[in-house]
């Protein structure tokens, strides 16, 4: 048990669960983000209105968890259209911006990432999906597939192989500790459910397959992601692609 439990000293509870929860292992050294192509900048996404015709009743009815994808790429506007349906922006008054997914305080501690396979017109790499402006934010990019890197790191899921993209929800925890304290860590979880779930949906409606992740060595996806793994961490992830013929 940890001594801070022990003792009575809740005050970094949160702080406390993220260590103790991690799974350990699997840090691959010869990736450095260092050594990747950070110039890339940002990439315009293109118009994401191409399904809102879709029935809500359709995208319930038909969402799945599917792990076997056929290996072929998806469109950009296909990838554009899922990001926004996540997290995007829905309406805008005077300065207010609103999103598809809720947020406890509007303080939008969960950020999306895109770790992109095969997506046509749009270059190989991991990105920050940027909502108010629609924006991919390259935190890298490479001419290297690295699927092998995520499959490694999530624990050698197949279906990760055949993907075309990978979503990656990212909590910044001090977005939200300062206002709730350690209430905030239930905050950002629910929050990050909120937002895969409006995936889950749009990719069901584009008659894709996704499926969730929840088992990967956190200290390997915060290495491909960039991040620090204390303040800024993987929380949860999900493949998609098309389906296969086998499905499932």
């Amino acid at each position: 048990m940890d001594q801070n439990i022990k003792d009575g000293n809740l005050s970094e509870f949160g702080k406390i669960f993220q260590r103790g929860t991690r799974y350990i292992g699997g840090i691959n050294e010869n990736f450095d983000i260092r050594d990747m192509d950070k110039t890339a900048g940002i990439t315009k996404l293109p118009e994401s209105d191409i399904v809102r015709d879709i029935s809500v009743y359709k995208c319930l009815k038909e969402r799945r968890s599917v792990r076997g994808y056929s290996g072929a790429r998806i469109c950009a506007a296909d990838l554009s259209w899922v990001l926004w349906a996540a997290q995007g922006i829905s309406d805008v008054r005077g300065d207010r911006c609103f999103r598809t997914s809720p947020s406890a305080g509007a303080l939008y501690p969960v950020d999306t990432y895109v770790a992109v396979f095969d997506v046509e017109g749009i270059d190989r790499g991991v990105a920050k999906y940027i909502d108010d402006q629609h924006v991919l934010q390259w935190r890298y990019r490479t001419d290297c597939d690295l699927r092998a890197k995520f499959y490694d790191a999530c624990l050698q899921q197949d279906m990760i192989l055949n993907s075309a993209v990978m979503f990656i929800w990212v909590a910044d925890f001090n977005r939200c500790v300062w206002r709730y304290s350690q209430r905030a860590y239930r905050y950002v979880y629910l929050e990050a459910g909120h937002i895969a779930q409006n995936l889950f949906l749009a990719v069901a409606g584009l008659g894709f397959g996704a499926c969730a992740v929840g088992a990967y060595f956190d200290d390997q996806m915060d290495t491909l992601c960039g991040l620090d793994g204390d303040c800024r961490t993987v929380i949860y992830c999900a493949t998609a692609g098309k389906i296969s013929e086998k499905g499932e």
